[in-house]
């Protein structure tokens, strides 16, 4: 069964999150990196919820105003199943910022969708990470978003 871990559940697995507060610096009319590397075992272990195919995480908070100029995933420990990772909007586009990262597989380059156009935020949401096909198991994913606060 699928799963919504939220950005508490990441907190409480002590996840790498850098900048993940919208409401706080590096201030407004700058360009800043977001990073927040995802162990999905550390989360299932600290939530005690098994990890399935179609779980969702939200990596990101964005707030209104915020400028996406890019986004990606690069996989720093393989997961031990075919897991496939977007990263975009529940409820929206779920792979607008990213689509299909092979997270079974360390040797792939970084995997963005290549945004074509700056994404603007108009009210107050979370990045979600998706995993399709299979769990994200054993695997460490470190998420990046670059970010315009104008």
């Amino acid at each position: 069964m699928a799963t919504a871990f939220t950005r508490a559940n990441l907190a409480a697995s002590k996840q790498n999150v850098v900048n993940h507060d919208p409401t706080k610096k590096p201030g407004r009319g700058v360009l800043h990196m977001r990073k927040c590397r995802v162990d999905f075992d550390a989360i299932a272990t600290t939530t005690g919820t098994a990890l399935a195919a179609n779980d969702t995480f939200q990596v990101f908070d964005v707030a209104p105003g915020d400028v996406i100029i890019a986004a990606g995933g690069n996989v720093i420990t393989a997961t031990t199943g075919a897991c496939v990772i977007d990263l975009g909007f529940t409820g929206g586009d779920v792979d607008m910022l990213m689509d299909g990262l092979v997270a079974n597989d360390t040797s792939l380059p970084a995997c963005t969708r290549g945004i074509l156009h700056p994404v603007y935020i108009a009210t107050s949401d979370t990045v979600d990470a998706l995993t399709l096909t299979a769990s994200g198991a054993g695997g460490v994913v470190e998420f990046w978003m670059l970010v315009y606060r104008p």
